[in-house]
């Protein structure tokens, strides 16, 4: 998942929004779809390097 919303930044992307989750085991709505909290840190360690060659 951290792959294919690395590999969908643009150069005109300005806000990248997920929904994250403590605990999957918590029910929820959005519970299918979100990631938890190190998978979150995961896609911002990983969209980092494409900010600096974005010049972003």
């Amino acid at each position: 998942m951290i792959f294919m919303m690395k590999s969908r930044l643009r150069a005109s992307t300005k806000l990248l929004g997920k929904h994250f989750i403590l605990d999957r085991r918590q029910s929820s709505p959005d519970q299918s779809v979100s990631i938890e909290l190190y998978e979150l840190y995961q896609l911002v360690q990983a969209v980092r390097p494409v900010e600096d060659a974005l010049g972003c």
